[in-house]
Order: C-alpha cells, then sequence, then structure tokens
C-alpha cells in the first residue's frame, strides 16, 4: 500500500474569526505537504493576523529557497466568498464554518475523581476559549456526593480570574469581540435568573466595553437555555444521583464539539466512550488535565481523502 498525492494548484482556505489561525494550520498543511498553492481568505475581524502570519510563513518558505507566493492572502467577508466558491479557477476550496454558537459541550464528574483536576480544567474550558472555540464549556454534571464541595471550589476560582487586557501576563480572561455576544451574555443570565439561580458572576464588570464576568448558574436539566449554543464564561450546572442519568442528560442535546469525563473506573469510561461517540460529538476526553485544548487534527473524517489516494 502507498500513498499518492492528488496535487490541484491552487486552493483557498477559508477561516472564521475564531481560532483563525488554527483553522488555517489544520486545514493548510495538507494542501502544502501534497503540492498545492494555498490562498487563504482570512476573517474581516482580524486582518492584522492574516498578515502577521502571512509573512511568518513566507519567511519560512523563503530560507527554504521556495517562493513566497506559494502561500498568500487576504481578507474579506461573504460576498469574497460568494465570488470564491463561483470561480471556476479554483479547483478546491477548504472551509471552517462559523458555527461556534450551535454547539453545546458538557463535562462529567463522577464521585470517586480527583476533584482538582477537573475544577481547573472546568475554569479554563469556561475561560480560556471565550468568544474563540467550540471547545468553550456549557454543561457541568456532578455527582450529589462531591457536588458542594466542587461549587465551592470553582466559586474560589472563579473569583480570583484575572480580567483584563489578554496582551498583558497573567490575564485569564480578556474581552468579548463581538458586542453582539456581550448581548447574547446578558440575555442569558436574564433568563438564567428566571429558570435558575447564578451562583458567581451573572453582569459585566467593572471594565468599560464587552467584559463580562464568569459565570455559573444552578439550573433544571428541562430548562429551554439548556439546550442552546454560546461562546462566553457561563456554564450550567446539574446534580445527578446516578450514571444513567448523567449519560441521558448528557446526550439530551443536538449537537457537541467536546465532552469530557472524570473518573477513576475504566468499566465506565468503556460505556461512556461508547454511548458518547454515539451521538454527534467531535472530541471526547477522559480525565484530560486543561480541557480547552484541541488534540484532533481538524480535517474531518473524509477530507484528506481530496489530497490523497491510497493504492494497493
Amino acid at each position: 500500500m502507498w500513498i499518492e498525492w492528488r496535487p490541484y494548484g491552487v486552493i483557498v482556505v477559508i477561516t472564521p474569526f475564531y481560532l483563525q489561525c488554527a483553522a488555517l494550520g489544520q486545514n493548510a498543511w495538507l494542501a502544502l505537504v501534497t503540492g498545492n498553492c494555498v490562498i487563504w481568505r482570512g476573517p474581516v475581524e482580524s486582518p492584522l493576523v492574516s498578515i502577521a502570519i502571512t509573512k511568518l510563513i513566507a519567511g519560512v518558505l523563503e530560507k527554504n529557497n521556495l517562493t513566497g507566493s506559494i502561500f498568500t492572502s487576504f481578507v474579506g467577508g461573504s460576498e469574497l466568498n460568494k465570488a470564491i466558491v463561483k470561480d471556476t479557477r479554483i479547483p478546491l476550496v477548504s472551509f471552517k464554518g462559523n458555527s461556534q454558537e450551535k454547539w453545546n459541550n458538557a463535562i462529567t464528574v463522577l464521585s470517586d475523581a480527583d476533584i482538582q483536576l477537573p475544577v481547573e480544567a472546568i475554569v479554563r474550558d469556561t475561560v480560556g476559549t471565550a468568544d474563540q472555540g467550540l471547545s468553550t464549556c456549557h454543561r457541568l454534571f456532578l455527582h450529589e456526593r462531591i457536588y458542594e464541595d466542587v461549587l465551592d471550589r470553582l466559586r474560589q476560582r472563579n473569583g480570583s480570574i484575572t480580567i483584563g487586557n489578554p496582551l498583558e501576563t497573567g490575564t485569564e480572561l480578556g474581552i468579548l469581540f463581538f458586542q453582539a455576544t456581550k448581548k447574547h451574555f446578558l440575555q442569558l443570565i436574564m433568563l438564567s435568573s428566571l429558570r435558575g439561580k447564578i451562583l458567581t458572576g451573572g453582569s459585566d464588570t467593572k471594565y468599560a466595553r464587552n467584559f463580562v464576568q464568569p459565570t455559573i448558574v444552578e439550573i433544571s436539566t428541562s430548562a429551554k437555555i439548556v439546550k442552546g449554543g454560546w461562546v462566553f464564561p457561563v456554564i450550567l450546572v446539574f446534580k445527578y444521583q446516578s450514571w444513567e442519568e448523567a449519560i441521558e442528560t448528557n446526550n439530551n442535546v443536538c449537537k457537541g464539539s467536546s465532552n469530557f469525563i472524570y473518573t477513576g473506573q475504566a468499566e465506565v469510561i468503556s460505556t461512556w466512550l461508547r454511548t458518547i461517540a454515539s451521538h454527534d460529538m467531535g472530541n471526547i476526553y477522559e480525565n484530560k488535565p486543561i480541557t480547552a485544548t484541541r488534540d484532533s487534527l481538524g480535517l474531518g473524517n473524509e477530507s484528506w481523502k481530496q489530497y490523497v489516494v491510497l493504492k494497493m
């Protein structure tokens, strides 16, 4: 068996605002390796990032005696995307959709878990990718035996989170990029206060513009907002009694980008992996120290076949 490359010539990679560099790397590297030139259509919201990354890549190419024009870029919005798709000179377009508010991710903690491990992971996953990625956590399922202990630790940790300029060392939570995102945050807080109980946060901060507080909400699994999706630091917390209950309520959403479990029971992990994998779930992890990271290539199960052919 061997691999045969399928170079197209020039392809276009379209990335959204959130995680724009990660989405670029996930989609462009395979195209470059298999002999294609890449044009990157960066997001209009952050053009300087596209310029900076393009200069870095051009420098690497030129140091290796390759012309920098192998990788070029420009920025634009939906009208430019339409023009790219209609252009018959472009044989392949690789894109990552801007759908971060349609996903609903969860963390489940069993009674035997090392509590401090998921606590830090929960905080990092709630604030670490706020307004930036699909892996922002929405729902937290805690066994009744550890429920109060975990919540107490989360309250303390949320109270110590440093909010401010993301370019400054030590900042853990920066500004929400879009005004519409902050408006969505305030709407969700209002609905949460009507259907549940806000345990920490729940407002904007002393800072101006689009800063918000990391928020924990105790709410019923039957509330309508539980099935929603968002990219700001709000996590809904639920108490469960049985493992079967946790699985059922966890799976009661349409889509999830990431799902995590914390336990030392191998047989439970095995059951959980089989159950969660049967649903529309992108990444599944067990006992991961920091959840706000991605291990997958982000290429999908079949997209690599656009660039290579397996020969027997």
